[in-house]
């Protein structure tokens, strides 16, 4: 049995079609209203967000052990201990535009006279990090943006 499509006819009209039956209309509903899931799905798993990078004291690496900290707006912060060759890497730092204190390690090295350094760390030193940096009004910022980046931190003494 076949349903036709209610519609005036005209003499130059084409012949109606035929309307789809109810289980094809909601098969297809049910793939449109699927692929919609899927794709909010897709869009809601996001990479982290991460910067990383070097921080150096006139081109040298900063000193292990060192601490770099992004502080937002609204007073989030994220931070992280600066390892072998300045390097450095903060998870989950503040979207937008944040502030950076860089502080020096409080504690000196084993080659300073100090405590042996943490495990994988060498005790080597590097460049120290200057005391106006640990300061929040130290003029340092960077715009953080979604995703993985870099941005390397060139400190002056």
């Amino acid at each position: 049995m076949e349903r036709l499509i209610n519609s005036p006819r005209s003499p130059d009209s084409p012949q109606a079609l035929p309307a789809a039956p109810a289980g094809c209309r909601a098969l297809v509903l049910t793939l449109l209203l699927s692929a919609v899931a899927v794709a909010g799905c897709a869009s809601a798993v996001k990479e982290p967000t991460q910067v990383s990078g070097k921080v150096l004291v006139n081109d040298a690496g900063a000193d292990p052990g060192s601490k770099v900290t992004f502080i937002g707006e609204g007073g989030k912060q994220a931070s992280t201990v600066i390892g072998e060759g300045g390097t450095y890497l903060i998870e989950n730092p503040p979207v937008g535009s944040v502030r950076i204190v860089v502080t020096g390690r409080a504690v000196p090295m084993a080659s300073a006279g100090g405590p042996a350094p943490p495990p994988g760390m060498k005790s080597q030193p590097g460049a120290p990090i200057p005391p106006k940096y640990a300061r929040e009004d130290n003029g340092l910022t960077y715009t953080v943006t979604a995703g993985k980046q870099t941005h390397d931190i060139k400190l002056t003494p």
